[in-house]
């Protein structure tokens, strides 16, 4: 085994450096792709967007979004983690798809904290819940009594198994006897749409997509599931304040951006740093591509990827307890 002698080693180490750096400057050479586990179409697909884009006008590189629906964004995080990690494949998922997955599934195809690093949160917001104009109910509280009066008959649109929509309608069958019947779609847009027509009756979105089906009388948003109430739909309680017990169970909805692990720190660097000065601290494009969707930013999950990654964890040991208590487990 040769031995470097102890005089060379900072010439090495300079070398190295030198030739990191060189890694983080010459990237991104050609263009690169972000598998997205949402629908093309939507907030979560609205903000990749807008971080796609940012990211190209200063990277002079194009930063395309492939949207890899399906399995509960399985599909998409399992092509990521078999990627090779050089910063060309990126991916994009909720918190249903980067916590709640591992959570509730017995069997993974990846482990989210050993094969992805977190590159940069790409901001927050919470659920409406909401019926047809045509159920005769105008509050949280009227909704759960019709269920409970009809056991298995109310129809709830869900995202699929690791969706919030599943694990409220879980919630409400272990904690409080309501029972609901769950119809799963392929992801939260389909499911709103089915609602508005009179497919099923009950939904869950954001409040800037609930907001014009409520303006044009197509339906009725009985509750903010969240800790302040919507600016987009400011007459709307908290469910909270509809029913206290019901309030706690809080699944605030959020997107964030993920590398393979491996990827290069200066290319995850300065990814967060061009999706920061681009899009998030940018008003126009903020404006654009978060505020149009109710996204708001969250300054202590998006100052740092380190932060993303203890934002992660954070979100993890609280839904490990919401998840316990509804006794869902995907098989």
């Amino acid at each position: 085994m040769k031995i470097v002698p102890k005089i060379l080693l900072p010439v090495l180490l300079a070398g190295l450096s030198l030739q990191q750096s060189a890694i983080g400057q010459a990237y991104p050479n050609k263009p690169v792709r972000i598998f997205q586990a949402n629908g093309a179409s939507g907030p979560p697909d609205m903000v990749l967007r807008g971080a796609a884009q940012a990211l190209s006008q200063a990277l002079g590189q194009q930063f395309i979004v492939e949207n890899r629906s399906g399995a509960d964004g399985i599909i998409a995080f399992d092509s990521c983690a078999k990627a090779r990690p050089d910063g060309y494949i990126l991916c994009q998922g909720a918190v249903s798809h980067i916590v709640l997955n591992p959570l509730m599934r017995a069997n993974m195809p990846y482990d989210i904290s050993r094969d992805f690093v977190p590159v940069a949160h790409l901001g927050t917001t919470h659920n409406s819940i909401a019926v047809n104009s045509a159920v005769p109910v105008n509050s949280l509280r009227e909704l759960f009594e019709l269920a409970k009066a009809n056991p298995g008959r109310i129809s709830w649109g869900s995202d699929g198994q690791s969706g919030p929509a599943h694990l409220y309608m879980a919630w409400l069958k272990n904690s409080r006897g309501i029972s609901f019947l769950d119809v799963p779609y392929k992801n939260a847009q389909v499911a709103w749409m089915a609602m508005l027509a009179g497919d099923i009756q009950a939904s869950i979105t954001i409040p800037s997509l609930a907001a014009p089906a409520v303006k044009a009388g197509r339906a009725k948003v009985l509750g903010i599931n969240g800790d302040v109430r919507s600016a987009i739909l400011p007459d709307v309680p908290l469910s909270g304040d509809a029913d206290a017990e019901f309030g706690k169970v809080l699944i605030t909805i959020w997107f964030g951006l993920l590398a393979p692990t491996g990827t290069p720190k200066e290319i995850v660097n300065r990814l967060h740093a061009e999706i920061t000065r681009g899009l998030l601290q940018n008003d126009a494009m903020r404006e654009k591509f978060l505020g149009s969707q109710g996204v708001l930013v969250h300054s202590d999950a998006s100052a740092s990827p380190e932060a993303f990654g203890e934002f992660i964890h954070r979100e993890r040991e609280k839904l490990a307890a919401l998840v316990k208590v509804t006794g869902v487990k995907i098989e």
